[in-house]
């Protein structure tokens, strides 16, 4: 299902039990941006948030979340808040260079336990193990460590927000990455001004189709037949469905579109 952007918000927001993000990023400081608010919604809703996340970005986001008035010492100590780094979590649940299950429950359950004694039920959760994996090359362990969260969500019922760095014109994020990250969440998020990047793709299909008929047309007939377990913008669902038809199309409409965003 192909949502629209507007309502990216409003999922991020309130995302629903076993819901799995995933926020598509370029910058760091709107990685930071998205998961502050991701957080700060979580509190405000009094919900446990559980951080698995760098020291760096997490400086960050609790810098964010103290100049918007959050106690984030208190939160911690009192249970409704907890922070996981993720070098180290990602050590421990690993087995010979694979993630595990067994050792992922270990790491993770006890602090969704705690935080349930603590008085709070219902329970978010961000993670930035698989950005680690993936930047390292190991596409494929980040997407076991996918599976198994989708395990632990649909067992423990919570919501959680993952987040991958890309860059979203490269032919290869659109080979391989983009659909293999679309296929284990639930919510595939665009990157950064995604509205920006969706004219982009807009006038790119013109360019490559022409201006005759209607491109927006096109672009969701090519997006019709795509699983529909993901929700992502229509940009992201077309040119991925493109490039199974034909990559040389998709290519050439990437490149396009690359020019156009660069150029606005």
């Amino acid at each position: 299902m192909l949502k629209p952007l507007s309502s990216w918000n409003a999922v991020l927001d309130a995302p629903a039990p076993c819901d799995h993000l995933v926020q598509l990023y370029t910058d760091d400081h709107a990685l930071v941006a998205t998961v502050s608010r991701f957080i700060e919604r979580g509190l405000q809703d009094g919900e446990g948030v559980v951080a698995i996340a760098t020291r760096a970005h997490w400086t960050d986001i609790a810098a964010q979340l103290t100049s918007r008035g959050f106690d984030v010492a208190a939160a911690l100590a009192g249970g409704q808040l907890a922070m996981l780094d993720a070098h180290e979590t990602l050590d421990r649940l690993t087995v010979a260079g694979t993630p595990d299950a067994s050792a992922m429950r270990a790491a993770v359950a006890p602090v969704l336990e705690s935080m349930r004694r603590a008085g709070y039920e219902v329970i978010r959760g961000f993670g930035e193990m698989v950005d680690i994996l993936n930047r390292g090359g190991k596409l494929a362990a980040a997407i076991r460590l996918e599976e198994l969260w989708n395990e632990l969500l649909a067992v423990e019922r919570i919501s959680l927000l993952c987040a991958y760095a890309v860059d979203a014109f490269d032919r290869g994020e659109y080979a391989e990455t983009l659909p293999r990250i679309g296929g284990v969440h639930s919510h595939l998020m665009p990157v950064e001004d995604g509205e920006r990047l969706e004219r982009a793709i807009d006038r790119a299909f013109i360019d490559v189709f022409g201006i005759h008929g209607d491109t927006r047309l096109l672009r969701e007939l090519f997006v019709r037949d795509l699983p529909d377990r993901t929700a992502m913008p229509v940009g992201h669902g077309a040119l991925i469905a493109l490039r199974e038809l034909d990559a040389r199309l998709a290519d050439a409409v990437l490149e396009r579109a690359s020019g156009h965003y660069r150029r606005v």
